[in-house]
């Protein structure tokens, strides 16, 4: 089950969209499990999750509360939190939304979602009697639920089963898996370097305690959704591959005990017919931005410019003459994210030189999330940044470390002539969202493993290329004449020529940021989300 199709003339033809009658939309009293959401947001999950339940609260006939985390005071500087609401640890609320956040312990690491963030604490939090958190559920009695990725799908069966009494078991609730990632598809061999976690950590034993969550998590969910083919087909390996395992296993954990309905193999057949694709849209204040702003006038956001960037600027002799002066790679400072292919990229094209000569300042944004990784990728940058000048020769680029707000990543990419979306494998990649949004054609991996190709479309509205082969590629004799090593030659040839007027080169990456920003900008958060609510209704009309 897709409700993509050729964006973004067939998105809103969905048979999900048709009913869209607000006179025939159900009561809905949606729980939402979200690890990250009100404080310190640090990756897209959060933006998403954001997206996620302020519109979901806009749409009629339904109530939303949200169970979050939230950092302990001691150990983050909340002050500098770009928070949803001004409320504290208690509910919050605006309109049909309310908050309910959860204080995580002291020794907890923030800004973390892999194995080693806080999802343990976060889902005994859930079930503490002490912060009247199962209360506040049982008033509420939700008729849905949705789950954030393992952490939430962990958080929500801790706290289901901390209700004593087995009559409220919420059998009646339909739990929807919400899989803003595949892990298990993700995972990578990483010390991660924490100061808690400095050994080299086993690649298959991370990769099976991701399977393992996942797992868990399909076999516990009524449906599931997420954001790409790519990881539905994952999801749907892991559930045919639980499925077989179950069949062979005759002496079940008490864990993964669960009630009847939910854990017939037939109903887990089903599930895997039934995953749903949902590709996230615009979050409305970037949406806004855009629409005010032109592929050629820039100038009502250059005074929201990041400080480091606007130096850069300044340095050049390119302003005012070219607008569009960075190559940019904008994610999270962490390892399933990639940064450092966009440095290994830099050098492959040449090196801070060939930026020059193309009047292109290379940018790197993100907030640290795996500090001593992010220290790494962040030094191996500035090292090959500083390098390989012609003599005499000086040229800037930009290093940012803080996650961009919406007025400064409107004026980041308006300022923007390429981005690079660095990583092989994403669920989504909101920020090529965002950058087709502005007018910025994304350079992406190819082969369908980055999920925001599908909205964009692959050729269309992003250049994707082959980036595995290109950065893995090494130079020797026998090689001189594969495919990949020309692939290299090739964008740098588009990259060169794409600033001459005229060139095929600034026409072909011309029509890939207009079509990206069709794209971008027609599936809106309102559209997405009643498609959510239509696909909750219809599975209880179903059921």
């Amino acid at each position: 089950t897709i409700l993509s199709g050729d964006f973004p003339h067939d998105i809103k033809n969905n048979y999900y969209l048709h009913d869209m009658d607000p006179n025939r939309f159900q009561e809905r009293r949606v729980l939402v499990f979200t690890l990250e959401l009100c404080f310190s947001p640090f990756s897209g999950n959060g933006v998403l999750a954001r997206s996620l339940v302020s519109t979901l609260a806009r749409i009629e006939a339904t109530q939303v509360r949200v169970i979050c985390g939230k950092p302990h005071p001691s150990t983050h500087d909340i002050s500098a939190d770009i928070c949803m609401t001004s409320g504290d640890n208690h509910a919050t609320s605006f309109g049909d939304l309310e908050i309910w956040s959860v204080e995580l312990p002291i020794q907890c690491q923030w800004k973390r979602l892999d194995r080693l963030s806080p999802w343990k604490e976060f889902a005994a939090a859930c079930a503490d009697d002490n912060l009247q958190i199962s209360s506040r559920v049982r008033d509420f009695h939700p008729t849905d639920v949705i789950a954030v990725d393992w952490h939430g799908m962990m958080a929500w069966e801790s706290l289901r089963c901390s209700f004593v009494d087995c009559e409220y078991c919420l059998e009646n609730a339909i739990v929807c898996y919400y899989n803003f990632r595949v892990y298990s598809a993700s995972s990578w061999n990483h010390s991660t370097c924490s100061d808690n976690d400095t050994q080299q950590t086993d690649e298959e034993m991370v990769g099976n305690f991701y399977r393992d969550k996942e797992q868990i998590s399909c076999r516990f969910a009524d449906r599931i959704i997420c954001l790409s083919e790519h990881d539905r087909d994952m999801l749907q390996t892991l559930m045919q591959d639980d499925i077989e395992t179950q069949r062979n296993t005759v002496k079940r954990d008490d864990y993964l005990s669960i009630s009847s309905r939910r854990s017939t193999l037939s109903a887990m057949s089903k599930k895997i017919k039934n995953v749903l694709i949902l590709p996230p849209s615009l979050r409305g204040d970037i949406l806004d931005l855009a629409q005010k702003n032109t592929l050629d006038s820039n100038e009502n956001y250059t005074q929201f410019l990041p400080p480091e960037a606007a130096n850069a600027i300044k340095s050049t002799t390119l302003q005012p003459r070219k607008k569009r002066l960075f190559i940019s790679c904008v994610v999270r400072l962490s390892p399933e994210k990639s940064p450092h292919h966009f440095v290994s990229l830099i050098q492959k094209l040449g090196g801070v030189d060939f930026l020059r000569r193309n009047g292109l300042i290379p940018l790197l944004c993100g907030a640290k999330s795996v500090g001593c990784y992010a220290d790494q990728v962040l030094a191996d940058f500035e090292y090959v940044c500083s390098r390989g000048l012609s003599q005499g020769s000086v040229w800037p680029y930009v290093v940012i470390k803080h996650f961009l707000g919406p007025k400064e990543l409107a004026a980041v990419l308006t300022r923007t002539a390429i981005n690079i979306h660095p990583c092989f494998y994403d669920a989504y990649g909101m920020t090529l969202v965002e950058s087709a949004a502005f007018g910025v054609p994304s350079i992406v991996n190819n082969g369908g493993k980055v999920g925001a190709v599908s909205l964009l479309g692959s050729g269309k509205g992003c250049i994707d290329i082959d980036l595995e082969r290109i950065l893995e590629y090494h130079d020797d004799k026998k090689s001189n004449d594969c495919c990949y090593g020309s692939g290299i030659e090739e964008l740098k040839t588009l990259i060169s020529k794409s600033s001459r007027k005229g060139s095929h080169e600034s026409r072909v990456l011309g029509a890939v940021a207009e079509e990206a920003r069709s794209r971008a900008l027609n599936w809106d958060e309102m559209t997405c989300f009643r498609s959510l609510v239509a696909y909750l209704n219809k599975i209880n009309a179903d059921s």
